[in-house]
């Protein structure tokens, strides 16, 4: 089986197999290696502090969200985000967590409460709406809510921002390529070319 998770691994597996950008690195038994070795493998380095600590000064209220409800799952929900500080949300599963992101985002809009932007109250009632204002949504399920497996890489990087490669209703393909082979060239995205299926990519090339 294939699994992201190394605690699950260690409880259920033998033996080992690790790729890294689609392609082979190691195959060990589990016995044999410890969680670093693993992580070793999978980066192609050695992580001695996964989470270096860093001085940040505190920038100015980017997004200020209060008493935000969506009526039967969630209610009364308030927080402030900075510019440059990454805010952390916790709780189970079930708890709410990815429910709130998407209200944010406009998936499935809230039923009461604020939010601002920059100091602007916005009312964000779909995902086009909360992209044109900023916001983008990293989904916690790639294959469902991230990505259209059977389209191309081109296809899914400008699928959000089309809008930036039209004119008077026609695409401007020769730029949205452009811009989309920037794009994965920066993100590293290991593929044949650009116009490869994304359910042909490894997992860790979906992600990006």
């Amino acid at each position: 089986f294939i699994s992201h998770r190394l605690e699950e691994l260690f409880e259920i597996a033998d033996r080992v197999t690790v790729l890294r950008d689609g392609s082979y690195i190691a195959t060990r038994p589990l016995a044999d290696v410890t969680r670093d070795d693993l992580i070793r493998l999978m980066v192609g380095r050695t992580i001695s502090n996964l989470f270096p600590k860093q001085e940040v000064a505190a920038g100015e209220v980017v997004l200020k969200v209060e008493n935000l409800t969506q009526e039967g799952v969630f209610e009364d929900i308030s927080f402030e985000l900075r510019r440059g500080e990454i805010l952390g949300m916790a709780g189970l599963i079930g708890a709410g967590r990815t429910d709130v992101a998407r209200a944010i985002f406009g998936v499935a809009p809230p039923t009461g409460g604020v939010i601002e932007i920059e100091g602007k109250a916005v009312e964000i009632t779909s995902p086009q709406q909360a992209i044109d204002l900023g916001l983008a949504l990293v989904p916690e399920d790639r294959q469902l809510h991230g990505l259209i497996p059977p389209m191309n890489i081109t296809s899914n990087i400008s699928l959000a921002v089309l809008d930036s490669y039209a004119r008077r209703g026609w695409l401007r393909k020769k730029q949205e390529q452009e811009a989309s082979f920037a794009a994965a060239r920066q993100m590293e995205v290991r593929a044949n070319n650009i116009w490869q299926k994304a359910r042909e990519l490894s997992g860790g090339n979906q992600q990006k």
